[in-house]
Formats: C-alpha cells, structure tokens, sequence
C-alpha cells in the first residue's frame, strides 16, 4: 500500500499538492516491515493489529478522515496515536511541503 499525504490551498485555480509518506530507507527498514499506531500516552504502548478483519467493517472508510500528518514531528498519525515500527525506533512522516494537519489516505 502506498500512503500519500495532500493538501489543496485555499486559493483560486490551486492545485492539490499530494507527497508520499517518507518511512526510513531499505536499508534501515526493510520492505514488508510492519507499521502500527502507537498510544499518545507512551510509545511503548501499541494497538496491536486484528488477526482478521472482517470485509464488511470498511475500517479503512472509518479511519482515513481522521488520518493527518501530526504537527512539529511531522509523523502521521490517526487522532493522536503515531505511526511507526513496532520499536518505536522509526515513524513514518508526512513531506516537509506540506503544511501540518494535511490529510493523509
């Protein structure tokens, strides 16, 4: 899956400014790491994945409203809980040409 974050200003005749999300590269983190939401409270608390997720919840409609690029660290996150490794060593970020709070689908 490729996640990209957007913008579109508030200007006559602009245009949308999508970026991809920035993770590290292949060789800090290689392809096929998994990436999970961490809580606010402590990065060592996580919301660990379902095992099954049932086709008819639409969980990606419910989350992607609320999928944004986080401010001052730029980290994407779903409300407040970040993006990253399952170490919290790396976060993934939205593009530095973007403004905070872009959305992020």
């Amino acid at each position: 899956m490729l996640l990209c974050s957007s913008f579109t200003p508030n200007e006559p005749d602009s245009v949308r400014l999508v970026r991809p999300v920035e993770v590290p590269s292949y060789s800090v983190l290689p392809p096929g790491t998994r990436l999970i939401f961490h809580s606010p409270a402590s990065a060592d608390s996580v919301r660990q994945p379902d095992a099954v997720i049932n086709p008819k919840t639409k969980l990606w409609e419910r989350i992607c409203p609320d999928l944004t690029v986080g401010s001052g660290d730029r980290v994407v996150r779903w409300k407040d809980w970040r993006l990253g490794t399952e170490n919290a060593k790396h976060w993934a970020k939205g593009s530095d040409e973007l403004p905070e709070g872009a959305a992020v689908s």
